[in-house]
């Protein structure tokens, strides 16, 4: 049998708006309630079950930390990219072709963003294993250290320029971070320098030619604000984290 739930408005002598539901159940038989305002939201409420939607994380990559996934397939994923030697192409002013310093880049937590929009992402320095760098993570412990080259800003956003890259998904966030190291570095967003002897960047590349490991202590932390935005879980508030 047919189960049809009928609300009518009604208003008494006083000017006090109330609600008549009436419901039918499956032998037939009618029940009828007055509810103020009150007690009819409570009554929707409680008989609304939203439908949940899932989605795949599909193929995850190497490095892979943490994620957060939209219901269109979009999304941001971040990486933990090892420590490796690394060329670096700076560009210097009145020169037609860069000039190449091949130094040991430290361990780096790149949050790209994918689905077929060109966002970019952001990035920063970290120093432990990835082992070590997933478990502060997820403890509320991990600290970002700046970038201390060009490309990226203060609060630790990648600009790619012109670069061209395409990440649909998160077995393609590796493509970005290639992309970046391949694209050529300027001066933009270095005002100043971002370690702690003040070596500006090309002074700063001329020395790390000359080290086999990169001088952590020459690092410089994120701001609170920067470093609760990417080195903290999505699901952790800032309140929460542990410093």
């Amino acid at each position: 049998m047919k189960k049809d739930m009928v609300i009518t408005c009604r208003e008494d002598k006083a000017g006090n708006t109330y609600f008549i539901v009436s419901y039918d159940d499956e032998r037939g038989m009618n029940f009828v309630k007055y509810l103020s305002y009150t007690q009819l939201l409570e009554l929707l409420s409680n008989s609304y079950v939203e439908e949940k939607t899932y989605m795949s994380l599909g193929r995850i990559a190497d490095g892979y930390i943490d994620s957060t996934i939209c219901t269109d397939g979009s999304g941001s994923v971040r990486l933990y990219v090892p420590a490796s030697p690394r060329v670096i192409l700076l560009n210097i002013p009145k020169r037609k072709l860069p000039r190449a310093f091949q130094i040991p880049m430290p361990p780096m937590l790149f949050q790209i963003r994918f689905g077929g929009q060109r966002f970019g992402g952001k990035c920063c320095i970290v120093t432990g294993s990835y082992e070590e760098t997933v478990d502060q993570y997820y403890g509320g412990k991990l600290i970002g250290y700046q970038y201390p080259f060009g490309n990226v800003s203060d609060s630790a956003e990648i600009c790619m320029g012109n670069i061209s890259y395409d990440i649909q998904a998160i077995i393609d966030a590796p493509k970005y971070v290639d992309a970046f190291f391949d694209g050529i570095t300027s001066e933009h967003y270095m005002g100043t320098s971002r370690v702690k002897s003040g070596k500006h960047q090309m002074e700063l590349l001329g020395f790390l030619e000359k080290c086999e490991v990169f001088p952590y202590e020459e690092l410089v932390e994120l701001p609170e604000k920067e470093n609760d935005a990417l080195c903290c879980p999505h699901s952790m508030q800032p309140h929460y984290k542990i410093r």
